[in-house]
């Protein structure tokens, strides 16, 4: 027979407006749980987890015609489990307890532009980035950048045309 016990899980979430313009929501939500007991040592079983996130969103129009998004996020996660890792000098295996931590966020803006003409322009960017380290596996991180673009206009009565651009960096680096 396997317990888990959860030790506690919550959510919190608030929302509100700032001046005339702009509305914002703030968030964060968490959980953590108590490992199983493994069912052949009756010890632990080295599967705790833990999860943890928080972010923010704000909207808002400067007049009729300009609208902004700006939000964001950031995570962090807990995994420890029992791996087998494998000798290829005397093929053994050997059970290890392994702890992986992964951590995240991002930011990202939004600014639109609709026209009288009915026409749209929409320019975003987006920034994130995340570590992950497996105890005895690897480390890797991760940064990306993202800046995009698209002009939405109609070509007739019923032909409408996007088209538009994308700027897209990414730098990872990993470590065995």
């Amino acid at each position: 027979m396997c317990i888990k016990r959860q030790l506690y899980d919550s959510a919190l979430r608030h929302g509100g407006r700032l001046g005339s313009k702009f509305s914002y929501r703030i968030y964060g939500k968490g959980f953590k749980e108590d490992s199983n007991q493994d069912p052949v040592t009756k010890g632990e079983a080295w599967d705790h987890w833990s999860s943890g996130r928080g972010g923010f969103r704000i909207d808002g129009k400067l007049d009729n015609s300009d609208s902004l998004t700006f939000q964001g996020e950031f995570s962090e996660n807990r995994n420890r489990s029992n791996v087998g890792i494998v000798s290829l000098a005397d093929l053994n295996l050997e059970n290890v307890d392994d702890l992986e931590d992964v951590r995240g966020s991002y930011l990202q803006g939004r600014w639109e532009r609709q026209f009288d003409s009915g026409s749209k322009l929409a320019v975003q960017a987006y920034y994130s980035h995340y570590d992950r380290d497996a105890e005895h596996w690897f480390k890797e991180s991760e940064d990306s950048f993202d800046l995009e673009f698209h002009h939405l206009f109609k070509a007739g009565e019923q032909h409408p045309i996007v088209w538009g651009g994308d700027l897209r960096w990414l730098d990872r680096r990993s470590k065995a």
